[in-house]
């Protein structure tokens, strides 16, 4: 007979955006700056205040690549202060690739008990301990550099099924999975013929 699942707790933030404001005159030290900060802190007390097993991060944890090393060591501290695991998705404004915050600055290194998703196609990240496998697709910098692509029409899906989950692998050796995606899409600019790339963090634990 199949062992029944551990009790698992996971607590999902996305876009954070530190160090959004960091190349202000203030540095740091502005306001608006500053409440992205808190905004984390805030998010860490609560990942610990509620035992959660493990931290889920869907995209945009920094709002661009250069984020100086003041930003990196501040989102380490924090993350580290957090006694469970720690799962970041790198989103659009945070990519994974030549010139990204996290080729810039290990943050791995700095926050030992931290998991990247590095793989545009798609990669599982597994803890053991946990029972558990983490399912995401990072943005890289060579998707963002593509061309925009063309809206097509919606596919038709079973009834019951969603397209984005169709996709998504299923773990067969853990008891509970957590799949994670950054969608890309195309918002239309205004009085222009041209589209903006942006992107959407979900996480659903099973």
């Amino acid at each position: 007979m199949a062992s029944e699942a551990r009790p698992l707790r996971l607590v999902h933030t996305s876009d954070v955006h530190l160090g959004a404001y960091s190349a202000s005159p203030r540095g740091r030290e502005e306001p608006r700056g500053r409440r992205l900060e808190a905004g984390f802190e805030a998010v860490i007390d609560l990942a610990i205040g509620a035992h959660a097993d493990v931290l889920l991060i869907a995209g945009d944890f920094f709002d661009h690549a250069r984020i100086g090393p003041e930003v990196a060591e501040f989102a380490a501290a924090q993350i580290n202060r957090f006694p469970g695991e720690t799962v970041i998705l790198p989103g659009n404004h945070d990519p994974i690739g030549r010139h990204g915050p996290y080729e810039r600055h290990d943050l791995e290194a700095l926050a030992p008990r931290l998991r990247l998703v590095r793989e545009p196609e798609g990669e599982f990240l597994d803890f053991p301990a946990l029972d558990l496998a983490v399912w995401g697709r990072a943005i890289t910098v060579d998707v963002l550099e593509r061309p925009s692509p063309r809206p097509r029409p919606a596919a038709a899906t079973a009834p019951g099924t969603s397209p984005s989950r169709t996709a998504i692998p299923s773990p067969r050796t853990r008891s509970w999975s957590a799949p994670c995606g950054s969608r890309r899409r195309t918002w239309p600019r205004a009085r222009s013929g041209s589209t903006s790339p942006s992107a959407t963090g979900t996480c659903t634990a099973t």
